[in-house]
Order: structure tokens, then sequence, then C-alpha cells
């Protein structure tokens, strides 16, 4: 059974009345978010599928933005509401329980941030995912980036974790959404291992493409890699 909490080193995430709990590569994921929009002018963000917070919070601590996260689960709405008001930046961090597909945020946005839920459901036990249905049902990566188009800004970008197979999935739709993948890293937990984790920045604007980058989680010892470890030393390392 997974802790009720998880303490990170200037936060702490409650986590029991929400369906996606804290992980491992989520974590990896805003992290790496954080790295990647550390030199652009993000004021606004929209944290698409709050969970229980935990992407939003890792941003309000590396990045003086506001943050609308949106919510459709009403223990993950609860406990995200929770875990910002007892956060450090709470004046910084709203959570609106709503269906994506009919909310309208109350301003344009610079970076869109998304986990979404059915990405997940291999990880998920099936009390959660019964109810994440409606959820995954209505958050396609179409439906995805067909609201970014309308809640970002011209200089826009959208930040996506998902499946590593679904990555060219996610690229073929960003470009007939008209986004361009500006960043990418792929996440292993071995050395050996095939990557398990696609982690994405796409741009409203064409952008040169990085190369990807891989980023692994431990070594052959079992202990977290000297890059891993200084991603997340920000945070719990």
């Amino acid at each position: 059974m997974a802790n009720h909490f998880f303490q990170f080193k200037h936060f702490r995430v409650e986590q029991q009345g929400a369906g996606m709990k804290v992980c491992t590569d989520a974590c990896a994921f805003g992290a790496w978010v954080n790295g990647a929009i550390k030199k652009l002018p993000i004021v606004q963000v929209i944290d698409l599928g709050a969970g229980t917070g935990l992407l939003s919070l890792m941003l309000a601590q590396e990045n003086p933005c506001r943050i609308d996260a949106v919510e459709v689960e009403e223990g993950s709405f609860k406990q995200a509401g929770e875990n910002f008001r007892n956060s450090p930046w709470t004046n910084r961090l709203n959570v609106h329980y709503a269906d994506a597909i009919n909310w309208d945020p109350p301003r344009k946005a610079h970076l869109v941030i998304c986990n979404p839920p059915f990405f997940k459901n291999d990880l998920l036990p099936a009390e959660a995912l019964k109810r994440q249905t409606k959820h995954e049902r209505g958050l396609s990566l179409q439906i995805i980036f067909s609201l970014s188009e309308l809640w970002l800004e011209e200089d826009g970008r959208v930040a996506l974790l998902m499946p590593f197979h679904r990555m060219k999935e996610a690229w073929k739709e960003a470009e007939e959404a008209g986004f361009f993948l500006e960043k990418s890293a792929i996440l292993k937990r071995k050395e050996e291992d095939a990557g398990f984790r696609g982690m994405m920045i796409f741009s409203k604007q064409e952008t040169f493409t990085s190369p990807p980058e891989y980023l692994i989680i431990k070594g052959k010892e079992g202990t977290y890699t000297p890059s891993f470890t200084k991603l997340m030393k920000p945070y719990y390392l």
C-alpha cells in the first residue's frame, strides 16, 4: 500500500484522497521540465489533470509563475487543494474542479503541463482506474493539443509525460495540431533497460529539435545515478 504522503524538501504531498499517487517518473518529469524552462519567460502555467498537485508544486518551487490546475476527479481535486494550501506558494496556486473540455482558464498560459492518467493504465490499481474512467475518455492526445492551442499564448509550450512507445504518436498528433517538438528525454530504470517513459516539450513556434536526452535512474549497484541525483537534488535526494 502506498504511503499516505510523500515528503519533499520544501513541501509535502498528501495523497490518500487521489487516484494518482506520487511516482518516480512523475517526479523526474517535473524536475526535467523545470530545467528545460529555466531561462524561458514562463509567467502563467496550466496543469492539466492536477492529481495530487505534484507537478504544480514542483514548478512553483523553482519558478515564480502562477499556476492554474484543473482536475475532474473530486478526490484528487480536494487533495490537490489541500496540498496547495499547505505549501509555501499557496498564493500562486489555484485548482479548479472541472472537466477540462468545458473549462475556460482565467488567463492565457505560457505552459501547459500534463501527465495524462490514461497513459498510465498499466500502473494503476483497479479502484483508481475506475475513478479515472471519465477523465481517460475525455483527454485524448488530440484533445490535449486542441485545448493547448486555445489556452496558450503565441509563444506557449506543452510538456507531456507518456509511455515511451507512444512518443511517436504524440509527435504526430502535435504536428497535426501545429505544434513542434522542441526537447525530449527518455527515462530508463537502468542502463541496460529499454526506455519506459518519454518526456516531451512542444512549442507553438517552429523551432530546432534537440536530440533526445537519456535519463537513467539507477546504476548497476542499484543506487541512483549521478545524473538522476543531480536532477532530483532540489526536491528530495
